[in-house]
């Protein structure tokens, strides 16, 4: 959060965290560099033109203004001949580009990409219990069978389980009298 201190009617003081950022608005600077850079209001000055009277498009450059772009592109652009009719100095055609050398780094590439500032990493979530923080290869919780809320526990640990191997004996061998 950002707060303002205010100096006098045209300078501010902008706190943000623990940097202190001077905005005056009068000759349109910052000690960010932003808004003399880009000439357009950075987050300190929307911050002091939020809180005062200020309006923020009077502190962006005329070269924004859609006069401007008009202006910029209402002269003719010549277009350029075919390639093969360029005439190129012997100089700049013998002299040969090379791409950047480039380091790769050691280890494994990362496969996840470095979330954004204020973003938030998301939990994972059971499929099984519905549960955040686990996945369902690691869960913990008992299987529900029921809405109910009854689990399942295996038989050899289920007093109430009657093994069915005694009254069951699969046939010895099948009887064909049809052929």
């Amino acid at each position: 959060m950002l707060q303002i201190r205010y100096a006098d009617e045209y300078n501010f003081d902008v706190i943000d965290g623990d940097q202190n950022f001077c905005v005056d608005m009068a000759v349109w600077t910052c000690t960010c560099g932003k808004f003399q850079l880009d000439q357009l209001p950075c987050e300190h000055v929307l911050v002091v033109v939020r809180k005062s009277a200020y309006e923020a498009y009077d502190f962006c450059s005329p070269f924004y203004s859609r006069e401007y772009w008009y202006e910029s592109y209402s002269g003719v652009i010549n277009p350029l001949p075919h390639i093969a009719s360029w005439c190129i100095p012997e100089d700049v055609s013998s002299f040969k580009i090379m791409p950047p050398d480039v380091r790769t780094s050691a280890g494994r590439r990362r496969k996840r990409r470095i979330p954004s500032v204020g973003e938030e990493q998301s939990q994972p979530k059971c499929s099984r219990c519905r549960e955040s923080g686990h996945n369902r290869a690691t869960c913990q919780n008992p299987i529900a069978l029921h809405p109910s809320g009854q689990t399942f526990t295996p038989c050899s640990t289920n007093p109430s389980f009657q093994g069915a191997s005694s009254s069951y004996h699969p046939p010895s061998s099948i009887d064909d009298t049809n052929s």
